[in-house]
């Protein structure tokens, strides 16, 4: 009886050990290598997976619209690196159980930003009939007597 007890407990053990062992791989547990230019995001991906083995969720249509990235990393904590790329794609990910997802920042009603702001001299006066543009873009505004 005390054989089998102690052959259990034993058993037992070695169970949590290998379960212990095998711990999920997170982005906070992982470390990745990235060398990779012009590449699709799903490429991109696809390059975290096979070093880490963390999962990802996303909608493969998203993605398609997505720009290019160019990723040069070395030995970085894979969320410093997600996070980059993410930044730049204007998407964000999540973590939960196990699973990372992938989904586009979200935007106001319209799919367009809302930028606000106070254009003012040196003295802290608001300036009227200042032209501000979005960089990059033909959006823009002239503000008015509250700058």
């Amino acid at each position: 009886m005390r054989k089998t007890i102690m052959k259990r407990c034993l058993t037992l053990m070695a169970f949590f050990v290998v379960a212990i062992s095998m711990s999920a791989q997170t982005l906070d547990n992982t470390r990745i290598t990235v060398n990779m230019k012009d590449v699709t995001v799903k490429q991109f991906l696809d390059e975290v997976k096979r070093q880490t083995k963390i999962q990802f969720l996303y909608n493969a249509d998203e993605l398609k619209g997505l720009p290019r990235v160019t990723v040069n990393e070395t030995n970085a904590p894979t969320r410093q690196v997600m996070n980059k790329v993410m930044q730049r794609i204007g998407c964000q990910c999540e973590e939960s159980n196990g699973i990372v997802t992938i989904t586009p920042l979200k935007r106001n009603a319209g799919g367009k930003n809302t930028i606000s702001g106070t254009v003012v001299d040196e003295k802290g006066d608001p300036m009227q009939f200042v032209t501000v543009r979005v960089k990059g873009t033909g959006n823009g505004t002239v503000t008015d007597a509250a700058g």
